[in-house]
């Protein structure tokens, strides 16, 4: 019995005493005793639930749990990008890149593009600062922007040309063939950087031996 119902025991209990007191003559005790009557009646009075409704709560309980862990496992596993290049996508559009066995998935826009990893060459994570100072080492090579990362070079170093704050940019960038030519993909990571690092990890664990690609000039 818990606390509320005994303090609502007591309550009618005191109730009862006022209108015995009262019938002997004392109508002086008769409110107390309404008043007494009128908080215990409530607290006395427990509803217990069927079978039927304990077992819909606890379903639906169970439910919910499973949503909620069901959410936990997908941001765990799913990184949320902006798009730089490479994909039908507009410039900036939010995406979000899973893996499945042996294939990346970038969906955005509506849009779900897969890219199998046995075309991918590379997948690195640079920062907008490991961009600049490349190119600085390189920077008697005008082509750079184009033999690094392609088209995709330029729009990486034009974002790193100038940097006038202590926020690093974290770039997600896939290089993959194409038709037989070498291309690229490339995002600006917004969440789950340690996820994307652990593909580049798994990438070249698994499969950077034996992507290695060989071209003819």
């Amino acid at each position: 019995m818990n606390a509320r119902r005994i303090i609502g025991i007591i309550c009618l209990v005191m109730c009862l005493i006022g209108i015995i007191v009262s019938l002997s003559g004392n109508t002086s005790s008769i409110a107390t005793a309404v008043l007494f009557g009128v908080i215990g009646l409530p607290m006395t009075i427990i509803r217990v639930k069927s079978k039927e409704e304990l077992e819909a709560i606890r379903q639906e309980k169970e439910k919910l749990m499973a949503e909620q862990q069901e959410i936990e496992e997908y941001n765990n596993s799913h990184v949320l990008a902006s798009h730089l290049a490479g994909l039908p996508f507009a410039d900036g559009t939010d995406c979000i890149i899973g893996f499945e066995p042996d294939v990346f998935i970038f969906e955005g826009s509506g849009t779900t593009i897969r890219l199998a990893c046995d075309k991918i060459t590379d997948i690195s994570v640079k920062t907008d600062t490991d961009i600049q100072k490349q190119y600085v080492s390189d920077v008697g090579e005008a082509i750079w922007n184009y033999e690094t990362f392609g088209k995709l070079g330029a729009i990486l170093l034009n974002n790193t040309e100038e940097i006038t704050n202590t926020t690093i940019t974290n770039y997600l960038i896939f290089t993959y063939l194409k038709d037989g030519e070498i291309d690229y993909v490339g995002f600006v990571i917004l969440e789950n950087l340690d996820l994307a690092n652990s593909w580049v990890e798994m990438f070249e664990q698994n499969y950077g031996s034996t992507n290695e690609v060989t071209m003819d000039l």
